[in-house]
């Protein structure tokens, strides 16, 4: 009798320990929202931007309707020159209230890198605010010049040129 509960406690210990240690390999750092934003910066300004991604992702976990870390993550896609990923990240903030010339512009170079040149020239058409803005004629420039008028994209360059001298 006294062997089965020696067994029986060996058991139960066993099991006690075995959770113990389970749970302590799962207990990774809780951070919110905000920290994984910051924790995002950081490795972007320290060029991991794989790491950055990870980050960015793990706030969207907590929160998908965050425009900026959409936004962040629009500009790590755009860093590592993968557009479409951009581009719908950059979409997704503009939905989340990221609404901003800056966005605008991401968005315009998400289309550049995927080759989408009529799309830029259609977003921002030479109106009066793209010719206030310096960027917006550098996108058009630079769509021109992917469809290969270059002429036009000269004429752009100087326009973005008399903007900002």
């Amino acid at each position: 009798m006294r062997s089965n509960t020696f067994k029986d406690t060996l058991v139960l210990c066993f099991l006690v320990l075995s959770l113990a240690l389970i749970s302590a390999c799962d207990s990774e750092p809780t951070y919110t929202i905000e920290q994984h934003l910051v924790r995002a910066k950081d490795f972007r300004y320290q060029g991991d931007l794989r790491s950055a991604v990870i980050e960015l992702k793990n706030a969207l976990r907590k929160g998908a309707s965050n425009g900026p870390a959409r936004f962040m993550l629009g500009e790590v896609y755009l860093d590592v020159e993968n557009g479409a990923a951009a581009e719908k990240e950059i979409e997704l903030a503009l939905e989340n209230g990221m609404s901003s010339v800056e966005t605008r512009v991401m968005l315009g170079q998400s289309w550049l890198l995927q080759g989408k040149f009529q799309d830029v020239l259609t977003d921002f058409p030479d109106d009066g605010l793209v010719g206030k803005n310096v960027a917006f004629r550098q996108l058009r420039g630079d769509a021109l010049r992917g469809l290969k008028k270059f002429d036009e994209a000269v004429v752009e360059y100087k326009r973005a040129l008399e903007v900002n001298p």
